[in-house]
């Protein structure tokens, strides 16, 4: 009896059904990727979800950080408030698979809020984002830390890629610039305002090529922080509506020791303040001119270590 032609059958693969298989499966992932978190998050573990897709997140909530320099994949990053900082590079997006999660301050990841995740930035503050592909440009509130895969500057949340216009592609050349820290209790109307006013998700002038930052983001060797500018928006006058208190102490002396010790960030002074039943004193800089003034110095005063330093206004 002859031999019978063998028949193909569905469970047998030769190489070349097996490569496109494999490429089929990675592209798959890729795109899963891409649609859920903008790409990957290297040294970056999702926190317990907190929400649901479907909840209703609250803002704020956090708190203050700075952070000592720290390393991931063998790199090393240093945060700080840096007013100057102005950078390009490449941005991608994250979204539900972090939504309703832990950002690294302590907030609520929401994929629907303009946020950001960065390296080095103070959280929780603003920074302005421009795809410098299509001259878009809007302002986030940056709350957590990353993103740390492919030398990547800020990772953005969905509702920020996509006004920028490039969340189907995943990723896009962008300049980051930093312009102050943010209130911790939430931004309310503040990033809407901003945002409708200058026009987010229209297009605007970009700089030339020339023109474009070329600072490095990290560095290899420890270094010692330089010491911060002078304090701008101080007036000289008491006319100014903003105060940044340090700390208040009944002992004079502490006080004057506080005000020596932040003196490398500016002039602070000691208001002595009856209360009735006791005089304490003020460790404060101002008056300042503005709410971002004020904000910028807050930022300063607790990144010196004085964590329940607030804003204050006469």
């Amino acid at each position: 009896m002859p031999d019978q032609q063998a028949k193909p059958s569905i469970f047998s693969f030769n190489s070349h059904s097996a490569m496109r298989l494999t490429a089929l499966i990675i592209g798959a992932a890729m795109l899963s990727a891409c649609g859920n978190s903008g790409g990957g998050r290297l040294g970056t573990v999702p926190s317990q979800q907190v929400y649901g897709v479907g909840d209703r997140i609250p803002e704020g909530g956090g708190y203050y950080k700075v952070g000592k320099p720290y390393v991931i994949a063998g790199r090393r990053y240093f945060p700080k408030e840096d007013p100057h900082y102005d950078r390009r590079g490449v941005a991608s997006w994250y979204g539900t698979d972090f939504h309703g999660r832990k950002t690294a301050n302590g907030e609520i990841f929401d994929m629907n809020r303009m946020s950001a995740a960065h390296r080095t930035m103070p959280l929780p503050s603003y920074a302005r984002v421009t795809n410098l592909n299509n001259g878009r440009t809007v302002m986030v509130r940056v709350n957590d830390r990353g993103p740390y895969a492919h030398d990547r500057e800020i990772d953005l949340s969905r509702r920020a890629a996509k006004a920028l216009g490039f969340q189907r592609q995943g990723t896009t050349q962008v300049r980051v610039q930093y312009i102050g820290p943010a209130p911790l209790e939430g931004d309310g109307d503040r990033l809407e305002t901003a945002n409708r006013d200058s026009g987010a998700g229209q297009p605007v002038r970009l700089t030339q090529r020339s023109e474009w930052p070329r600072k490095p983001l990290y560095r290899r060797r420890a270094h010692s922080t330089p010491a911060q500018a002078p304090i701008e928006g101080t007036t000289g006058s008491t006319s100014g509506g903003y105060y940044v208190q340090a700390a208040s102490f009944s002992d004079p002396q502490r006080a004057a020791q506080l005000k020596n010790r932040l003196a490398p960030i500016g002039k602070a002074e000691v208001a002595p303040t009856n209360m009735g039943y006791a005089t304490f004193y003020r460790v404060r800089f101002g008056p300042l001119r503005d709410e971002n003034a004020a904000y910028v110095t807050l930022a300063r005063v607790r990144a010196a270590g004085m964590n329940a330093a607030r804003i204050i206004s006469n």
